[in-house]
């Protein structure tokens, strides 16, 4: 009886850990455009991807110069112009990469103003966490998060 027990036991505990240990492994596989997953450098591909990103910021920029004034909440003023601030100065950063890395810098030569343009995106991130945007602009930074997913797998 016993032994009859400890077999049914061993049954289950496969069938119950034996997907789970295969959908683990398929976790662990990376995805590129994914956060948090790295890529073989691939020259073209990044220059390709950070001409696609100048261009998302530029999209972000350009929806946030046309919010009117009066969509902007009392008090919201200084973390809106922060934010504006923060996006011109990510908008040209985003296009000097771009150019850069079409020049053949590699990810070493470039990593210092990667790592800028992340603390430009968290400072963008902090301001937007203190005020409300409008859908078309949100729509425009969900667009410019899916892009800077796939950049990011380069620099992971």
């Amino acid at each position: 009886m016993r032994l009859v027990r400890l077999a049914s036991w061993f049954l289950t505990a496969t069938l119950i850990v034996a997907p789970a240990a295969a959908l683990a492994q398929e976790a662990e596989a990376p995805r590129i455009g994914t956060p948090g997953t790295t890529a073989e450098w691939d020259q073209e591909k990044v220059a390709t991807l950070a001409d696609e990103l100048a261009q998302a910021v530029v999209d972000v920029r350009r929806t946030a110069r046309n919010v009117p004034r009066a969509g902007v909440q009392t008090g919201q003023e200084a973390s809106w112009m922060r934010f504006e601030d923060n996006l011109r100065i990510l908008a040209n950063e985003t296009k000097t990469m771009a150019r850069q890395l079409h020049d053949g810098k590699t990810h070493d030569e470039t990593l210092k103003r990667y790592q800028r343009m992340g603390m430009l995106i968290r400072d963008i991130q902090e301001n937007l966490g203190r005020m409300g945007i409008p859908k078309d602009l949100q729509e425009k930074l969900d667009a410019a998060g899916v892009v800077l997913d796939k950049f990011d797998a380069y620099y992971a």
